[in-house]
């Protein structure tokens, strides 16, 4: 990425590590092996992989599609007028190298960001932000189904919706209520909404980062109808654990989200209730 680099530095010792992939200090060298350009953070997987290639290319198109929804995210806010700080995903890069001449080697890479900022809104399995630890379990709890004529009232629902918002005013005090934490639980509500037209359902969540002028965010999780998102893609699961413990904020409601409504599903999700 820097005009005088000629290879890269890792360290050796992983600074962290998730249940998916390890992160390790790194940054691009120049001839003299000095480090150049920003520091950045290598990332690999914790599992054996058949091809980290493969692995990689799944960490990183559910990256850029959080990123695209991200993108539509802050053009809606700013057409209707909502100046708070905006959502940013972090490009990756993927750096490949020979290793004793025959074998490819590789990491992932992106900017390195400020440890002291870094925070988590949400988890991929209900959390949110200082309970992410109390509420994990909800993900094996079986909460429920949607059914066809729930998804139907609820896709009805959502048209109205979009022809309302053509003509959606929001006054200053309104405004004046949403507070910076509101904007990534607001933004996994929206995603889960943005994309039900054409019957995919992406929940985008796991929002962590830190928080400058704006969201600077990185591996999130995306939990789709099908599953095409990874080991941290749990479908429909994901979706019931998110809105089990979702409380709709003020943004939320400006944006005129509605959770939607799970069917009891077994003896598990009746003891829940």
């Amino acid at each position: 990425m820097h005009p005088n680099a000629r290879g890269i530095a890792v360290k050796k010792a992983y600074i962290d590590a998730g249940a998916e992939r390890a992160a390790y200090q790194m940054t691009e060298v120049d001839v003299y092996n000095q480090p150049v350009g920003q520091p950045q953070v290598a990332k690999v997987s914790t599992h054996e992989e058949v091809s980290q290639f493969d692995f990689f290319e799944q960490c990183a198109l559910t990256q850029l599609e959080a990123g695209r929804l991200a993108t539509r995210f802050n053009t809606k806010l700013s057409a209707l007028g909502i100046k708070v700080p905006y959502i940013k995903f972090l490009e990756p890069t993927c750096y490949s190298w020979l290793t004793d001449g025959t074998d490819d080697a590789a990491v992932l890479s992106e900017k390195r960001l400020d440890v002291s900022k870094y925070k988590k809104w949400n988890d991929n399995k209900g959390g949110v932000d200082t309970l992410l630890a109390k509420v994990q379990p909800l993900l094996e709890l079986g909460l429920g189904t949607i059914g066809e004529e729930e998804e139907e009232e609820e896709e009805e629902e959502e048209a109205d919706q979009e022809e309302e918002e053509q003509v959606q005013v929001v006054d200053e005090e309104s405004r004046q209520q949403i507070i910076d934490d509101d904007v990534p639980q607001a933004f996994s509500h929206w995603s889960y909404h943005d994309t039900g037209g054409n019957k995919r359902r992406f929940l985008v969540c796991d929002l962590q980062g830190v928080l400058n002028s704006s969201f600077e965010l990185t591996d999130p999780a995306i939990h789709s109808r099908r599953k095409r998102f990874g080991v941290t893609d749990h479908g429909q699961r994901g979706h019931e654990a998110f809105f089990a413990t979702h409380k709709c904020n003020p943004l939320c409601k400006i944006l005129q989200l509605k959770s939607p409504s799970f069917k009891p599903e077994g003896p598990a999700s009746q003891g829940q209730a």
